[in-house]
C-alpha cells in the first residue's frame, strides 16, 4: 500500500470515527453554511497537519474550480487523538467565497468613491416650523452579508442625495426646515467578533477601517445636509455592535461604544469652521444609552433598541420596556414618540397618544433576520416629519 493510499485510508477511518462523535466545541461543529457567494466551513478531524486548499474544499464537497478559501482566514485546532499517540488529529475552519465574487473590499477606492461626492451649493432657508428626522440605524460598515460593504456604501452615497432631494421638495411645498435632526441609531460598524461565532468569519474590513469609512459617510451626509437647512442637531445612541467586548460580552462601560465615538471626530472637525457649521448642534451621549429630545414641541427618544429583555416580538418587547421606563420615572418614560432600530425592518406602532417607530437595518441583508423571522428585510434610511401631533410621512430612501 502507497503512503498516499495510507493517508487516505486514515483519513477515512478518523472521519468515520468523528462522526459518531457528537460533541465538537463551540463553533467547531464539522459543517458548510453557504450564503450566497460565500461559505463558512469546518471540517471533520483529519490526520493532515498541512492540507492544502483543494484537499478542503473537495471534503467540504465544493468544487475547488468554482470556490476559494479567503486568505487569513484558516485557522486549525489540534489534539493527540490518544495520550501517547503518534497520531494527531486536525481539524480546519475557514470563510470560502466563489472565485467570481468580490474580493476583500479595497478600503481606499470606497474612501475614494466617498469623497468624489458632488456637494450642491447653499441655499438660503427659513423657518416654518417643519422638523424632519433623519435616522442613520444599522449600517454594520465592514459586514460581507449580501452585496457586502461596496453596496452599503453605494446606499449611503445615494441616500444623501435623497436626503437633499427630500429637502429641496419641503421646500417647495412651501414648508422650509426650521431644524432638521440626524441621529446615528447604532451598529454604524459591524466590528470584528464578540456578536455571533461567525462574525470573524463573514467581515471584510478591520475595525480601523470600518471606523474610518464610516467617519467619511457621517462627515459627508452630514455637510450636505447641513447647507440645506438654517438649524441642524446631530445625536446618536449606542448600539450592542459598538460595545468592547470579550468573550462576548461588553467588558468596559456604556459610554465606551463606537457607535457614539465615531461622531466625536466628525463633530471636532466640523467645529474648526463655525462660519459654515455653527448651525450644527451636537447630541453626544456620555454613558446614556438613550437620548430624549423635544422635537418641534414633541418628546422624542431614541434607544438602539438592544436593551428590553424577556420574549415576544419586537414590538411588545420595546413596549414593555418603554411602560417600565414610564413607571420608574426615567426621561424616556416621558416621551411620545420612541424610534430604536436593532430588528433591521421598519415598523410603526400607534399606541394612542403613543408612537413606536422602528429603522430599518442599511446593510446588504441579515441571516440573523431571516432566519430568526423567515423574513427579508428592505434596506434604506428610513426618514419621517415630526410634529406635536407625532410622526407622520414616513419614507425608507
Amino acid at each position: 500500500m502507497s503512503f498516499a493510499d495510507e493517508v487516505e485510508d486514515a483519513a477515512r477511518i478518523a472521519e468515520q470515527s468523528a462522526r459518531r462523535t457528537t460533541t465538537y466545541p463551540k463553533g467547531w461543529e464539522p459543517r458548510v453554511e453557504e450564503h450566497g457567494d460565500y461559505a463558512i466551513a469546518v471540517s471533520f478531524p483529519m490526520p493532515e497537519q498541512n492540507a492544502d486548499e483543494r484537499m478542503l474544499l473537495e471534503g467540504w464537497r465544493l468544487d475547488p474550480e468554482f470556490w476559494e478559501i479567503i486568505d487569513e482566514s484558516l485557522v486549525a485546532n489540534r489534539w493527540q487523538q490518544h495520550e501517547g499517540s503518534d497520531l494527531w488529529l486536525h481539524q480546519y475552519k475557514a470563510r470560502l467565497r466563489k472565485r467570481t465574487a468580490t474580493a476583500k473590499a479595497n478600503v481606499d477606492e470606497l474612501l475614494a468613491g466617498i469623497g468624489r461626492y458632488k456637494r450642491p451649493k447653499a441655499s438660503e432657508a427659513d423657518a416654518y416650523g417643519t422638523f424632519p428626522v433623519f435616522n442613520l440605524s444599522d449600517w454594520q460598515i465592514g459586514k460581507g452579508d449580501g452585496d457586502g460593504v461596496e453596496g452599503t456604501v453605494a446606499r449611503i452615497i445615494d441616500q444623501i442625495g435623497k436626503g437633499e432631494d427630500l429637502l429641496d421638495e419641503l421646500r417647495r411645498r412651501k414648508t422650509p426646515v426650521d431644524t432638521l435632526y440626524v441621529m446615528g441609531m447604532g451598529d454604524l460598524t459591524e466590528g470584528c467578533s464578540g456578536n455571533y461565532p461567525s462574525q470573524a468569519f463573514t467581515v471584510e474590513l478591520n475595525q480601523r477601517e470600518q471606523d474610518r469609512v464610516t467617519r467619511r459617510l457621517l462627515r459627508d451626509a452630514i455637510v450636505a445636509w447641513s447647507r440645506k437647512v438654517p438649524r441642524m442637531v446631530v445625536g446618536c445612541v449606542p448600539g450592542n455592535h459598538g460595545e468592547n467586548r470579550q468573550n462576548g460580552k461588553a467588558y468596559t462601560g456604556p459610554g465606551d461604544n463606537r457607535d457614539v465615538a465615531v461622531f466625536e471626530p466628525v463633530c471636532e472637525a466640523l467645529a474648526q469652521n463655525d462660519e459654515a457649521f455653527g448651525h450644527i448642534s451636537w447630541v453626544i451621549p456620555r454613558d446614556e444609552m438613550s437620548v430624549v429630545l423635544d422635537i418641534g414641541g414633541r418628546t422624542t427618544a431614541f434607544n438602539h433598541g438592544h436593551l428590553p429583555l424577556g420574549g415576544g416580538t419586537p414590538g411588545a418587547k420595546a413596549k414593555r420596556w418603554w411602560e417600565g421606563q414610564t413607571f420608574g420615572g426615567q426621561p424616556v418614560g416621558d416621551a411620545l414618540t420612541l424610534v430604536t432600530g436593532h430588528y433591521h425592518h421598519f415598523s410603526v406602532v400607534d399606541h394612542g397618544p403613543r408612537v413606536w417607530v422602528q429603522c430599518p437595518a442599511n446593510d446588504g441583508g441579515s441571516a440573523w433576520w431571516r432566519d430568526a423571522t423567515g423574513a427579508e428585510s428592505r434596506a434604506g434610511m428610513l426618514t419621517f416629519l415630526s410634529t406635536v401631533d407625532g410622526p407622520n410621512e414616513f419614507r425608507i430612501l
